[in-house]
């Protein structure tokens, strides 16, 4: 029935609330209009007149709007709140990491992360303990396969922190992302990996721009492979949450 799908679309639309609990709700006051429809027909009205009557009988639709605001999800808003702080402390997190190494000068730099940076003929090269690189590096997988084959000539903190650190840096990227969005855990995969990208490949910029570390394209990989991992834990979190809430209805029934 399209006026009843309309008639619901309008209540649910400002509505926040996981995609799956949405149509969920859809479906249940679907059926209902259906028995009030139902009822009018076997009163003897005639079909736009039984929908009419069903639709009319269900309620206001703005009053809807703002009984099911509350009813949905009693703790959604403390929930986002929380998530917003978090997110914020998150990003504050990561312009920390961004900033110290500018204010840090670069022989202390070296030390702490084992980056030397150095000038060999007149062209600044980045050494990373094993072999010398220019500041940046536009091929895919490289500096990620030299990391792999080459990790026991090189320290533990610098082989973990080239390689799962830049994972680490955006697995709650990803995770919160679906979270802050407008329409709770609506945001798809696509746009999670389009603002992660992003935010990776400003921080390669200014890593170039600084002096702080070199321009590379594995880096930006390994921080989409991060948000991706954190965006599929929030799809697994969010399908356990909703079993949870289906247990806990079938448990208050």
């Amino acid at each position: 029935m399209p006026e009843f799908r309309e008639y619901i679309e309008e209540i649910l639309n400002n509505v926040s609330c996981p995609k799956e609990e949405k149509e969920d709700l859809k479906a249940e006051l679907f059926d209902h209009l259906m028995l009030l429809k139902e009822e009018y027909l076997k009163k003897g009205y005639d079909e736009k007149e039984a929908v009419d009557l069903a639709i009319k009988d269900f309620g206001n639709k703005d009053f809807l709007k703002e009984e099911l605001k509350d009813a949905v999800h009693p703790l959604t808003r403390t929930i986002k709140i929380l998530v917003n702080i978090s997110f914020g402390l998150y990003s504050l997190v990561v312009i920390q990491i961004l900033i110290n190494p500018i204010i840090a000068a670069n022989t202390i730099l070296s030390k702490i992360k084992g980056i030397d940076p150095t000038l060999h003929g007149g062209r600044r090269t980045i050494t990373l303990g094993i072999s010398e690189y220019p500041p940046f590096n536009l091929v895919p997988f490289r500096t990620i396969y030299d990391f792999i084959i080459r990790y026991n000539h090189m320290n533990f903190d610098i082989w973990f922190y080239n390689l799962f650190g830049n994972i680490i840096l955006f697995l709650p990227l990803g995770f919160m992302l679906p979270l802050i969005s407008g329409k709770l855990g609506d945001m798809k995969l696509r746009t999670v990996v389009k603002i992660s990208a992003l935010a990776s490949l400003t921080i390669e910029i200014l890593q170039l721009v600084a002096f702080v570390g070199i321009f590379d394209v594995d880096d930006i990989i390994l921080n989409l492979l991060g948000a991706v991992l954190g965006y599929y834990m929030f799809k697994l979190a969010a399908k356990g949450v909703n079993v949870l809430k289906q247990s806990f209805k079938e448990t208050s029934i």
